[in-house]
């Protein structure tokens, strides 16, 4: 094992009636090294604790605040906590 292709913010739960919630596919952001692994997982999780909707709990999703900051800002973001950089991801 040599790492892993990271996808972040997929998620089918959705509320019936309720057009602010939605089914949404993952989005890749890359493969990282496995002595990464740790490092980017605390930063896509901590980077969500920071950005993510505390307010209305039906959209505290990733993949709401994806929605809302743009999948390069976020994926910036956790290069820049991680001190990882993702490349293309690897089949």
């Amino acid at each position: 094992l040599i790492g892993f292709n990271v996808l972040v913010g997929g998620g089918l739960a959705m509320t019936h009636g309720d057009k602010t919630t939605f089914p949404r596919k993952a989005d890749d952001f890359g493969f990282i090294g496995l002595e990464h692994t740790l490092a980017v997982a605390e930063a896509v999780v901590s980077t969500q604790r920071d950005w993510g909707n505390r307010v209305n709990r039906k959209n505290a999703k990733t993949k709401y605040t994806l929605e809302r900051v743009g999948v390069e800002n976020f994926k910036a973001e956790v290069e820049k906590r991680s001190g990882a950089t993702f490349a293309s991801s690897r089949p």
